[in-house]
């Protein structure tokens, strides 16, 4: 993201804005050669942006702009208003929270430039800040401290800025992605960060926690894979968020599958963001009833377990070539995530499998455990396949197709299932 060339897709984003917006330019816009492209007061317009997507320019586009955003606070007070009122299990994990965080919005102040962009993304893509509406509220509620509030309620209304430079067909699109299509979407942290960083738009602390937001402390998020602490307690919690707000948004199950989620992640995330976010869960009411009859959870099950079978198989082919050191590393990568995932449905599923079979209690219980159980491994193999997708491209060609057949069986494991139900 070159901050002296203008992206086209936010180019495109500026354009459209401007059939509800006022999007002017705020001073003349010189081109990188001192040629005067905009006049101040200019609309962005069709011809403008044509002239603009031509020439580098002395100064980011995003600082010569103004765009209206007197009507935000109130969009922010009135979205949250209307996603709590809608949202039954938001309302009841924020509880007596909700009346202070609608307080909290009333008064809120952002710096101009994150403050134009939120108010474009409300604009653009209403489900997009639909989702942050969501992100915000959870991470705020979960925060450490109250300094860590405003933080995270900042950042995550802001933490999906990073989309406004990016094709939209990328995000939005709901089926398989190709290899080079998730590299471009798991750049929208770091699209995001440059943003942030590079045109002071926001402070450091909230740069680094939009940078952080599909971060994991065991190394299993993107796009850097930090570890331990070198991923902060805050973006920590506005990690956390993101993931309980797409479970929200998506699941069929929500409350189940969230707890559940929380419990087969615990190498993800530290005890101490874990643990209060499952006490909010835990208070929630599960759902009742099947996802699917038994017998159909039966062969699901059967599945999964034959393809771990043969993922392990694939893994000793490997084991036995000879790889280069980028292929060793991820391969040393891949065993060390499947290991996590295997470990944690063995402990959580088979486990329970087993502790209900003996113990003989009511078996559509443990089913409708085990299934949210299935559901989530298999989002977790399927985060594993978009990983080795984007990582095989660093290998030599040769490498790259040794490792081919892991990335059909982890999104096998997903795509098996989705007949069923999960």
């Amino acid at each position: 993201m070159a901050l002296d060339s203008v992206n086209p897709h936010f180019l495109a984003n500026l354009q459209t804005a401007g059939n509800t917006l006022t999007v002017r330019a705020s001073q003349d816009i010189y081109a990188a050669n001192g040629m005067k492209l905009v006049a101040r007061g200019a609309s962005i317009d069709a011809r403008i942006s044509e002239q603009l997507n031509t020439h580098r320019l002395r100064q980011p586009l995003e600082t010569q702009l103004q765009l209206d955003t007197s009507q935000l606070v109130t969009q922010l007070r009135d979205g949250m208003q209307q996603l709590l009122a809608e949202d039954a299990l938001l309302a009841g994990w924020l509880g007596n929270q909700a009346k202070a965080l609608q307080r909290e919005l009333a008064v809120l102040s952002l710096p101009p430039l994150a403050a134009q962009a939120l108010q474009l993304i409300a604009s653009r893509f209403p489900d997009v800040f639909r989702h942050s509406l969501r992100v915000a509220a959870l991470a705020w509620s979960l925060a450490p401290s109250p300094r860590d509030a405003q933080l995270l309620l900042c950042s995550g209304l802001l933490h999906d800025v990073g989309y406004l430079y990016l094709q939209p067909a990328i995000w939005q699109q709901t089926g398989p992605l190709s290899a080079d299509e998730w590299r471009q979407f798991d750049a929208h942290p770091l699209v995001g960060f440059v943003w942030a960083s590079e045109l002071k738009a926001v402070p450091a602390d909230m740069a680094q926690m939009i940078l952080q937001h599909h971060e994991r402390i065991d190394g299993s998020g993107y796009p850097r894979q930090l570890r331990g602490e070198a991923m902060g307690q805050a973006a920590e919690v506005l990690a956390l968020a993101e993931m309980a707000a797409g479970i929200f948004e998506h699941a069929r199950q929500p409350v189940g599958q969230l707890q559940t989620a929380l419990k087969l992640l615990p190498g993800q995330f530290s005890a101490a963001i874990r643990l209060p976010a499952q006490l909010r869960a835990g208070s929630l009411p599960r759902e009742a009833g099947l996802l699917q009859p038994v017998d159909a959870l039966q062969s699901s099950l059967h599945q999964l377990l034959m393809r771990f079978a043969r993922v392990h198989e694939v893994m000793q082919q490997i084991e036995g070539q000879t790889l280069s050191e980028p292929g060793w590393q991820l391969f040393g990568h891949l065993a060390l995530r499947l290991n996590s995932i295997q470990r944690a449905f063995n402990s959580v599923g088979l486990d329970m499998l087993s502790k209900h079979a003996m113990e003989g209690e009511d078996t559509q219980s443990m089913w409708q455990e085990l299934a949210w159980v299935m559901h989530e491994t298999n989002w977790l193999s399927r985060h594993l396949a978009r990983d080795l997708t984007r990582q095989r491209l660093h290998l030599p060609q040769q490498e790259a197709e040794l490792f081919e057949p892991l990335a059909v069986l982890f999104l096998g494991l997903s795509s098996k299932t989705a007949a069923v139900g999960l």
